[in-house]
């Protein structure tokens, strides 16, 4: 129209994420078709409108952040936790006891178990529970160091009974464990073993070697 000038009115929503200028959508609206009133109030309501929006955005980011940050604290914490529960838990050990386990002449019928629980060496105490059947009343128990096949020299004694033990279990816990030893035990305890004597067989009935109980 000629010798008219013609006004707009321009409003949009600013999206959750930044958006290309070609995707934001431009509403006009021709001025003439309202009252100055009615301008200042479509305004008015156009800047609410992004102010919420920019609020609503500010709220949902720090919701993530939270959110982040809890799980990234949860992560840390399991990670510290798991390695101090480990060291502070008795290292749990295990042995099937053979007379066919022994290097010299072990009894062939006999067979066992041993249950080891090694603390940690500034305690320097371990337990045990050995049970056994097909062999002479033992005599000793002990926990030798050596490898499969292999004789070596007593660590821990578990028990000595000169009379011979006329029980087919026994327990209990040994105090004064060397550090070392005790050490050596939760870290390698395939480096060692069991052994149960008795008078038919002084050098051991029936023997085997340590590993981490499953």
């Amino acid at each position: 129209m000629a010798g008219c000038a013609v006004h707009y009115f321009m409003t949009w929503d600013e999206a959750l994420e930044a958006a290309p200028e070609e995707n934001v959508e431009v509403v006009r609206r021709p001025v003439e078709a309202m009252g100055n009133g009615q301008y200042e109030e479509a305004a008015s309501q156009s800047v609410t409108m992004r102010e919420r929006r920019r609020g609503e955005i500010r709220r949902r980011w720090k919701m993530m952040r939270s959110k982040f940050t809890l799980a990234l604290l949860a992560l840390v914490a399991v990670g510290l936790l798991i390695p101090a529960l480990s060291a502070a838990a008795a290292a749990q050990l295990s042995a099937k006891l053979k007379g066919n386990q022994e290097v010299a002449d072990g009894d062939p019928n006999g067979r066992g178990e041993a249950l080891v629980a090694a603390k940690k060496p500034r305690k320097r105490k371990l337990c045990f529970e050995l049970s056994w059947e097909k062999i002479e009343p033992p005599t000793a128990a002990h926990i030798h160091k050596g490898a499969k096949g292999t004789d070596g020299p007593i660590k821990v004694t578990l028990f000595e009974d000169p009379d011979g033990l006329t029980v087919s279990t026994v327990d209990g816990c040994v105090k004064k464990v060397s550090k070392r030893i005790a050490k050596q035990l939760r870290r390698a305890p395939e480096k060692f073993y069991v052994n149960v004597h008795n008078a038919e067989h002084p050098d051991g009935a029936i023997r085997g070697q340590l590993g981490l109980a499953l």
